[in-house]
């Protein structure tokens, strides 16, 4: 005669009304949708960012407001090479979905190219490429950003209110740096070490007319600034110190640098 146990009854009916219920629950906690996607946080290289751009749905491309790199990633990887000129101009297309990032940085993206699509993201406020701070004045330059200035395109960023090129490898500037027409914040901080850091910028600086603040501490590689900067009636504090800029009488209508 077989024994009943109706408590293994009740048991089993309890597991399987419940455990459905814990798996719909835990599931969207592992994967989530593209509604909790605002910051795209990328561990491989810019090549990661590419292939969103390419494939990203429309819902996860109005989402995302930041881009931004793991320290710790990994990087490009050496072999790495500009898309070409035909691909370049799909990308710059495709980014124009992105209508809310606001913010892209690229401070620990470990790049050897200057990802050109950035430029036509079409609210972009803020653009970040430092890094070297974090790293240390004696680390290898393999682990920084490695291109040595932005591209023309840079000038598309009609929206762009902060530029942050502090302790990076950028030496120079385009003359398309003048028609950022809303830019308000420039950071060019160096690590009080000549051989790195801006060494000279373009007369067109001088058209930056809502600019209010340009911060060139430490920028040992700096020795004159445009004359121009002198007649941005808009700026209020242009820090100096560290550096082998000094301010001589004005000339003219504005001082020169």
């Amino acid at each position: 005669m077989k024994k009943k146990y109706p408590h293994r009854s009740a048991l089993l009916l309890s597991f399987l009304c419940i455990a459905p219920v814990a798996i719909a629950t835990e599931t969207p906690n592992a994967t989530p949708n593209d509604n909790q996607l605002e910051t795209f946080k990328v561990n491989n290289g810019w090549s990661e960012v590419a292939h969103l751009i390419r494939a990203a749905s429309q819902k996860k491309t109005e989402q995302i407001k930041k881009i931004e790199f793991n320290k710790h990633g990994k990087g490009e990887p050496p072999y790495r090479q500009p898309p070409t000129p035909d691909k370049q101009a799909q990308q710059n297309q495709r980014i124009r979905r992105f209508i809310n990032l606001t913010e892209v940085d690229l401070g620990h993206a470990k790049a050897k190219h200057f990802p050109v699509e950035v430029c036509y993201a079409p609210n972009l406020k803020r653009l970040k490429v430092d890094n070297f701070c974090s790293l240390g004045p004696n680390d290898p330059s393999s682990k920084r950003n490695s291109f040595t200035t932005l591209p023309p395109d840079i000038g598309e960023l009609k929206s762009l209110e902060t530029l942050d090129i502090s302790y990076s490898s950028i030496s120079e500037l385009p003359e398309e740096i003048g028609q950022l027409t809303s830019l308000k914040t420039f950071e060019a901080q160096g690590p009080h070490v000549p051989t790195i850091g801006l060494r000279t910028l373009p007369d067109s600086f001088g058209n930056l007319k809502n600019l209010k603040f340009a911060d060139f501490r430490g920028c040992l590689s700096l020795e004159a600034l445009p004359c121009a900067i002198g007649g941005l009636a808009t700026i209020d504090t242009v820090p100096l110190a560290g550096n082998k800029i000094t301010v001589p009488e004005p000339t003219n209508d504005y001082f020169c640098f």
